[in-house]
């Protein structure tokens, strides 16, 4: 596993208006969230941050370490 620190992971948002997917062996890095659409992971891949699917969230024998998320602390 890399050597993430989640506080830093909770900083980092990304927001699709498409499908989200991670290939097999892929790494993400943040938080993401696709309110139209599928999040995707595939095998063996790591998502490190907090994470939304729209219409549906797909993951399929993947490391997920999920951390909350910072960015709406202010609303």
């Amino acid at each position: 596993m890399p050597n993430v620190s989640p506080s830093l992971a909770a900083r980092v948002y990304w927001e699709s208006h498409d499908e989200f997917e991670l290939k097999r062996k892929s790494q993400w890095f943040g938080s993401v969230i696709t309110p139209y659409d599928e999040l995707k992971v595939e095998r063996n891949s790591l998502l490190i941050g907090s994470f939304l699917g729209g219409e549906e969230t797909e993951i399929k024998d993947s490391t997920v370490i999920q951390v909350g998320a910072n960015y709406l602390a202010g609303n």
